[in-house]
């Protein structure tokens, strides 16, 4: 439908919504207003087309249609014709409380909505669920609160990565600021101990500080085995292991050769793995190992050998006592102990030939002349020597010799090795 004022879409409504008129629908679809002049059932005219009618006897007249505005009896101009339930248009009957009804419906069409949103509102803040005391500024703040626990995500992240590859002094670096941002995250706390004693002992052991290693080495957290670090933390251990078990080695080699022990210390030092060793320590060794080569060369150096007159005599008195015991008894086995070399042979036939004849002998004295070194284990001594011979018939005869038996040191003992 058209409305007959402003020529608009209309609705169902009773009023235009666009110029306020009120409408009356017709039978035949068409509109109209209350008042007679503005419309006519029979024709539909729009309030334009009316203009120019009169009204006689209750029923409008036709005009001249060729220009209705001119002959309308109020003459009133067309543009006066346009308005609203506030201004409706001159000559036109309006109905002010049907206005102010659809209105009212508006107003409250429009006020109900904002009403049931302002007590809603209400409610929302009565029950807590809205804080009016929280201003833009706090806002900020927790949004600022989700940003930074995100950031110590990324952070811790990171972290992570650098231990993952083994970068430790990254990881170190990275979880330090982290618990400095968290401090009371047991975890982030537990990761950064791990990495920092990791840290340190493996310096420690890389200075040779082989306590302190294991001082910082037993710091580490047990919930090392969680994480990526599991391998190399267990290769510390084993490392630091290898070192301790060398010292222990080494105070035992100290102990050895603070007993002159050289057997022992030597055979210990082949034990230890020098390559844990710190250079001050590795030096210990080397004198160590020096002192015992000394000692083992000394000992296997034959020693320069002195032959003292009595210590000349005293070899040749035992020789003499031998030798009669072993003439009179025919037992050459008795002073074959004491001579070497041709001597040792010449002596065997001469004990053979005298016992065989019947004769025997008796020690009476020997006496040291000189004693000559010849080289560092022998020597010339001249002796004077008395002896009495008992024939197979009795006789005895006292005869006096002065003889040069050479005397040699062979393996600390002294031998008779010839006569002259």
């Amino acid at each position: 439908m058209i409305c007959p004022n402003c020529k608009k879409e209309l609705n169902d409504s009773k009023w235009c919504p666009w110029c306020g008129i009120k409408l009356e629908p017709q039978q035949d679809g068409s509109v109209r207003t209350p008042d007679d002049k503005w419309s006519d059932t029979s024709v539909g005219y729009s309030p334009v087309q009316h203009i120019g009618k009169e009204v006689q006897n209750g029923a409008p007249v036709q005009q001249n249609m060729q220009n209705p505005l001119r002959e309308r009896t109020n003459q009133v101009p067309a543009n006066q014709f346009q308005g609203n339930m506030y201004n409706p248009p001159q000559g036109y009957d309006y109905d002010e409380g049907e206005g102010m009804k659809s209105h009212t419906k508006i107003l409250l069409a429009i006020l109900i909505p904002v009403i049931v949103a302002g007590l809603t509102f209400a409610a929302l803040v009565f029950s807590g669920v809205i804080n009016l005391s929280k201003d833009d500024r706090q806002e900020d703040v927790e949004e600022t609160v989700v940003y930074e626990e995100e950031d110590t995500k990324k952070l811790f992240k990171t972290g992570m990565n650098h231990m993952k590859v083994g970068d430790y002094e990254e990881a170190e670096k990275v979880l330090k600021k982290l618990i400095e941002e968290e401090p009371d995250n047991e975890e982030y706390v537990t990761v950064y101990q791990i990495v920092l004693n990791y840290n340190r002992s493996l310096e420690s052991l890389r200075a040779r500080n082989y306590e302190k290693a294991r001082s910082y080495f037993k710091k580490i957290p047990d919930e090392y085995v969680d994480y990526d670090i599991y391998e190399d933390v267990e290769d510390l251990d084993s490392e630091i292991k290898e070192i301790e078990t060398t010292y222990e080695i080494f105070e035992q080699v100290k102990e050895f050769m603070s007993n002159s022990d050289y057997e022992n210390a030597e055979k210990t030092i082949d034990l230890i793995d020098k390559s844990c060793l710190t250079p001050k320590d590795k030096s210990t060794i080397n004198k160590y190992l020096t002192e015992i080569q000394q000692h083992y060369e000394e000992e296997e150096k034959e020693p320069e050998v002195e032959l003292s007159s009595a210590k000349a005599e005293e070899i040749v008195r035992r020789f003499c006592l031998a030798y009669v015991d072993a003439v009179n008894s025919g037992d050459f086995s008795i002073v074959s102990p004491y001579i070497k070399g041709d001597f040792y042979t010449s002596q065997k036939g001469m004990v053979s030939s005298l016992y065989s004849q019947g004769i025997k002998e008796k020690f009476d004295f020997v006496s040291v002349i000189s004693v000559q070194k010849i080289n560092d284990s022998k020597w010339d001594v001249k002796v004077s020597e008395g002896e009495t011979i008992i024939y197979p018939d009795g006789e005895m005869s006292s005869k006096t010799y002065t003889w040069i038996y050479t005397v040699e040191n062979i393996n600390g003992e002294y031998y008779l090795t010839g006569i002259r």
